[in-house]
């Protein structure tokens, strides 16, 4: 494919005898470059355009006008705003740099989600009623004895790579599926009672999950509404039913159930 975008430069950075030598006629209208480049590869056209001419975000909408590409806005709740480029009904990003729109929302570092897109503190005891509700931990038969006397205790126990930095922790699950793989033995933790009778401890989900909520809202924000990380996630053990306590949990509250 003949790249336009360095003809143009050839006869920009070169004199009459060089382009000679190189075997180029100076057109009548040097514009010809540019546009025969943009029919070419529209795609790359304009991310040279943007990388070359725009000192930031706000000077593209000029070049993107004047050469007819479908753009617009997206602004973030957090005040950041960014160029959404749609070209063969592809979607890329304009920030600064230009990048493909999957390949933008995948590079934003987990340090730098909260820029976008703040995920809302949530309090899992918050959606505790009066009601009875369960969560369930798998152990094995070497430790339910100890469990069912002293209680579920804080250990150094993750599920995978992703999560291996994570404290002391006791991990279950709201979803009695998840569980069955980690041990052959099965309980039943009852969170009802435990907030019946103010023992609430910190508990979490997983940060991966966390993150993976974050990317996906930015990739709906921006367009992009098949994007998904759960697939990634899940294959590390990774579940967004994890419920993971931060504090232990007595005897009282847990029920062997097999």
């Amino acid at each position: 494919m003949i790249n336009w975008y360095k003809i143009s430069k050839i006869f920009t950075q070169t004199d009459y005898s060089q382009q000679m030598e190189l075997g180029l006629n100076i057109p009548e209208d040097p514009t010809i470059w540019d546009k025969e480049y943009r029919q070419s590869d529209p795609v790359g056209f304009i991310q040279d355009t943007l990388e070359e001419k725009c000192n930031s975000v706000d000077d593209a909408p000029t070049h993107l006008n004047k050469w007819q590409y479908n753009w617009e806005w997206i602004d973030f709740p957090t005040g950041v705003k960014i160029i959404v480029i749609t070209i063969n009904h592809n979607l890329y990003v304009f920030d600064g740099s230009f990048t493909e729109a999957t390949q933008w929302v995948m590079d934003i570092s987990d340090f730098y989600l909260d820029d976008y897109f703040p995920m809302p503190e949530e309090n899992f005891w918050d959606q505790i009623g009066e009601q009875e509700y369960k969560v369930y931990h798998a152990t094995t038969e070497d430790n339910i004895n100890n469990i069912m006397k002293y209680g579920l205790l804080p250990k150094n126990k993750t599920r995978g790579i992703t999560n291996r930095g994570f404290p002391a922790a006791i991990f279950a699950s709201d979803t009695y599926e998840d569980i069955l793989n980690y041990g052959d033995v099965h309980m039943e933790i009852d969170v009802g009672q435990m907030k019946a009778d103010g023992y609430m401890p910190d508990v979490f989900k997983e940060e991966p999950v966390t993150e993976a909520k974050q990317r996906e809202t930015i990739a709906w924000r921006i367009g992009l509404r098949d994007f998904c990380t759960n697939d990634e996630i899940y294959n590390d053990g990774i579940r967004e039913s994890t419920v993971i306590f931060m504090g232990a949990i007595p005897p009282k509250y847990l029920k062997r159930m097999d």
